[in-house]
């Protein structure tokens, strides 16, 4: 079995910005109290129901890893992230399966929204697409071709119309950001992409290939990991950690191109 790495470089010669499992810690209590309170203020019993059966929990993998996964899940818990860290987004994600590909390998990495639009609407997730979508056009964002949307820049909000209780709204920040960060999902390669229009999930599945095309906006399961971006809005002391470890990554990988570089002159 390939051994799994939960760090890896995902780093410019400009910045160092590390990607890496979130440790389970204390965000699955905290992921708890935060649901609490969602569901406080939603007066209806039947609602109430589903939209807690949507966002479930997270729990703590065998590896102390945090657990489970679900673009509900991400964008409630993006709320308790601390600063300089944001949810992982595909761009991040690919550079730094690229410099380490046994980063999580084993594991399902959720990391954007695929939003697919048609002249004769949304076929799947209908209401949580719509709803989106009118958000990202209200801040000059063309629908033609399919977006990837990062959940950083991304909130929740109650719905009765929708199956799961819930849709995508732009944060009062991704309202700012999202024109800059909303990208094109055929800039990318995908193993899978969707056969119709709708709102899906785009991951890197535990074997490595990059899906754009998951329909189940709910479904999670405890093969799922959180991965975040840090960058420098850390802590001084982590940066520095940061930095040493990027430095020794280009080291080591310079080192490698040398040796594969004399083989083939050889």
């Amino acid at each position: 079995m390939t051994k799994t790495s939960y760090t890896s470089c995902a780093t410019k010669p400009e910045e160092v910005v590390i990607c890496s499992a979130l440790d389970a810690g204390n965000y699955p209590a905290e992921y708890s109290e935060r649901i609490s309170k969602i569901l406080k203020y939603i007066p209806d019993e039947n609602l109430r129901a589903k939209v807690k059966q949507t966002l479930g929990e997270f729990g703590t993998g065998a590896d102390g890893k945090l657990a489970q996964s679900s673009p509900y899940k991400l964008v409630v818990l993006q709320e308790i992230i601390p600063k300089g860290k944001v949810l992982v987004a595909r761009p991040r994600l690919q550079i730094a399966k690229e410099n380490n590909p046994d980063f999580m390998s084993g594991f399902y990495v959720d990391c954007d929204l695929n939003l697919v639009s048609a002249q004769d609407g949304y076929k799947m997730n209908p209401v949580p697409a719509k709803e989106l979508a009118e958000d990202l056009k209200s801040v000059g964002i063309d629908l033609e071709s399919a977006k990837l949307i990062p959940y950083h820049i991304l909130t929740h909000e109650i719905n009765e119309n929708s199956p799961s209780g819930l849709v995508f709204k732009l944060s009062k920040e991704g309202k700012d950001t999202a024109k800059k960060l909303v990208l094109n999902t055929n800039d990318f390669n995908w193993r899978y992409n969707p056969s119709n229009s709708g709102l899906f999930r785009a991951y890197l599945d535990a074997d490595g290939d990059w899906d754009a095309g998951d329909g189940d906006l709910a479904n999670s399961n405890d093969d799922g990991r959180v991965v975040v971006e840090t960058t420098g809005g850390a802590g001084s002391r982590e940066l520095e950690d940061l930095k040493r470890e990027a430095e020794n990554l280009y080291n080591r990988q310079r080192k490698e191109r040398g040796l594969l570089v004399t083989k083939l002159l050889a």
